[in-house]
């Protein structure tokens, strides 16, 4: 990657003033702009929250009629986005109120000190967001103010849970560049499928031994652009919502396109670990990226702060099962277990015999792996 810095930084100033110059010149102004907030978390003291300003591209929801054509007209619309930078967004919560700026990107991040009261019978709390209008903007300014949710901070969790999505909540095909690109292009969130059992095996781990404490984190190296179809294919699915750690794929100084899958899972994963330092957690990813690797150095770099790491095996290659075994054999004097599991139930059963569940739990896992394992409409059959 060092040798293409150079290259990068060149795309990246180009790319900057191109914008800078659209947007000087009205490019884009016949559309509303929009503030796309991401989900936030709180911890005990801190509200994290971050989002996007955007021109409003027409990308709509997923209904369950849509047709190939419509899935790929608002794949387009997702990835052709038309960003805001420099607007100044205003936070506001318990008559506190903070400004953030957006980047060149659009992106805006919020970092707001709270002194509210963990409610574990609340799961969100909600920030209020609006647009500083600027009158000397080429572009329209003014949107309505919008609450934007935040994971509430909670009373007692016995742990935390982060995963990846990709082949591990999501089925992906990761490893078939062109299955991936197909579901992904001609999918949305009513087509997309889950792998058997993990809305009820998540529901299980954010309940626990109690009743919903426990925080849960989604850290993928899928872009932004994608964040409202993962989220309502979460909800549609009913798997807990819960902050998304995503990327920004395009040109910077230091990156030609598609940034570090290690670095930015490592990053996130490590301030998440920060952000709640008296806080273990479980780790779940799978066999066809570095997710195993990843987690095995996050294991040595912070002991005792993970409780097991389960991995779905989706990798054809023998090798890969030979690597994962190498490294489970590494971490059990850290006393961690990273098992590689063929489904969700496998890890599930695991969770129990460690305590992390109930036995209870498995029922309900198991009856929900049989009922998503029955026939979808194949995506062949939307055109």
């Amino acid at each position: 990657m060092s040798d293409n810095k150079p290259l990068a930084a060149a795309l990246a100033k180009a790319d900057a003033y191109f914008d800078r110059f659209r947007h000087k010149i009205g490019l884009y102004s016949h559309k509303p702009a929009i503030i796309v907030p991401y989900l936030g978390y709180a911890t005990r003291d801190t509200i994290y929250l971050s989002g996007r300003v955007l021109h409003d591209n027409g990308v709509r929801p997923a209904e369950d009629n849509d047709t190939l054509w419509d899935n790929l007209v608002n794949m387009y619309r997702r990835f052709e986005t038309d960003e805001i930078p420099g607007a100044v967004v205003t936070a506001g919560i318990d008559g506190q109120q903070v400004n953030a700026t957006t980047n060149d990107e659009g992106f805006f991040n919020f970092e707001i000190p709270h002194a509210r009261r963990p409610a574990s019978t609340r799961r969100m709390w909600y920030v209020t967001l609006d647009l500083i209008p600027d009158k000397t903007a080429s572009y329209p300014m003014e949107v309505d103010a919008i609450d934007a949710p935040v994971l509430a901070a909670t009373e007692h969790p016995t742990f935390g849970v982060i995963s990846d999505i990709d082949d591990t909540v999501l089925q992906t095909n990761a490893t078939d560049i062109l299955r991936m690109a197909r579901n992904t292009l001609l999918g949305n969130s009513r087509t997309r499928l889950p792998f058997d059992g993990v809305a009820a095996f998540y529901r299980a781990l954010v309940r626990g031994h109690g009743d919903g404490d426990n925080p849960i984190f989604y850290v993928s190296s899928s872009p932004f652009n994608l964040y409202d179809l993962l989220s309502d294919f979460f909800e549609v699915r009913g798997i807990p919502a819960g902050p998304l750690f995503l990327t920004d794929w395009g040109t910077k100084p230091d990156q030609l396109f598609i940034p570090s899958h290690d670095d930015h899972k490592s990053r996130h994963i490590q301030a998440l670990l920060d952000h709640y330092p008296d806080l273990p957690f479980i780790l779940i990813g799978d066999s066809g990226q570095r997710d195993p690797e990843i987690y095995a150095d996050v294991v040595k770099d912070n002991p005792g702060r993970v409780k097991a790491i389960y991995i779905r095996d989706v990798s054809l290659d023998n090798d890969r099962a030979d690597v994962i075994s190498t490294l489970t054999q590494g971490l059990v004097a850290d006393g961690v277990d990273m098992v590689l599991v063929p489904n969700t139930y496998a890890a599930a059963k695991h969770a129990v015999d460690a305590d992390l569940l109930p036995l209870s739990a498995l029922n309900g896992i198991r009856e929900e792996a049989e009922d998503d394992a029955k026939p979808e409409t194949p995506l062949s059959e939307l055109m």
